[in-house]
């Protein structure tokens, strides 16, 4: 009986915390898995690419289909690990646009508080990463319900707040993966919902030192694209006051390198005077009109790609 108890349990915790997370995790992981549709086009990255390209726009003007994997305050693991789920299961898209950030080449293990991979667990790959992050993968695939003693308490308490919904506030600021709830120019987001506004706008701290676990990461990922055809795209997005700090510098250094290294073709929307103060949120982040500007650049860009040789080094 108490077993029994245990999975109704845990039945209603999973629809509970599936329908407040489906806009951030479960939609996204629903189409790398399982979905259906193969994509011309993918992002992957942060939430500076999670807010900041809109497929609405990028498939009206290159006349393909795309879709955002980007998730807020994603790093370099996980972005590995929705690139090997997807290529898995779907055919290789023509381009795989990456957003460059600092953030990813410091170590931090996001996949560790990433407790949506958890329902997933019967995919091998997914399975595999997790347990290399310290969760009991095989008791919780045995157990499904148990996979709530590992979630940290705000992933528990969330279970009981609200649905957490992202609505369709204004004209396509919620479409295939992109979502951005800031439609005014100059917003001031800080009456946004604090942990709407942390999951959306949460970048993960840039270390003082690269981490070579990270470089090594981002290499595999490129490779892994890269072998199957697909064309990698770095995307540097906009930013209102460039870092010059030693670590960006580095940083720099190596996406630059390894770009000139794998014949990548960059997107340097970080050094276009476009984008002022008007169309940021905050530092790094955009809102929906400046994502509009930004989604208009990488579609133009991609049409741009789509016609031209690979070029020499």
């Amino acid at each position: 009986m108490a077993v029994i108890t245990l999975i109704l349990v845990g039945k209603f915790f999973d629809y509970r915390y599936k329908k407040r997370w489906d806009w951030l995790f479960f939609d996204k992981i629903n189409k790398t898995v399982s979905g259906p549709q193969n994509y011309d086009i993918l992002f992957l990255g942060n939430s500076r690419i999670h807010t900041g390209v809109n497929p609405y726009y990028v498939d009206s003007v290159t006349k393909m289909n795309s879709y955002n994997l980007a998730i807020g305050s994603g790093d370099e693991q996980e972005m590995k690990l929705l690139g090997t789920a997807y290529l898995q299961n779907h055919i290789p898209p023509k381009f795989i646009v990456i957003g460059i950030d600092n953030s990813l080449l410091s170590k931090y293990n996001i996949l560790r508080e990433r407790f949506a991979y958890l329902f997933y667990l019967d995919n091998d790959t997914i399975c595999s990463f997790m347990k290399k992050n310290g969760f009991p993968c095989e008791l919780i695939r045995f157990a499904p319900f148990l996979k709530y003693a590992v979630f940290d308490e705000y992933n528990r308490t969330s279970l009981f707040l609200g649905n957490g919904e992202i609505k369709k506030i204004f004209k396509h600021n919620f479409y295939k993966g992109f979502v951005n709830i800031f439609g005014d120019l100059s917003t001031d987001s800080t009456n946004v919902h604090k942990n709407i506004r942390q999951k959306l706008f949460n970048t993960l701290p840039a270390k003082e030192n690269i981490n070579d676990t990270s470089m090594s990461v981002i290499r595999q990922t490129v490779e892994m694209f890269l072998s199957k055809g697909c064309q990698v795209i770095f995307l540097y997005p906009p930013e209102l006051q460039k870092d010059n700090s030693l670590f960006a510098n580095a940083a720099n250094s190596f996406y630059t390198t390894l770009a000139r290294e794998y014949r990548i073709r960059e997107i340097r929307t970080d050094k276009n005077p476009t984008f002022i103060k008007k169309y940021f949120v905050e530092g790094s982040h955009v809102n929906e009109p400046g994502s509009e500007i930004l989604s208009l650049i990488v579609a133009d860009s991609l049409n741009s790609f789509s016609k031209q040789k690979l070029r020499n080094y």
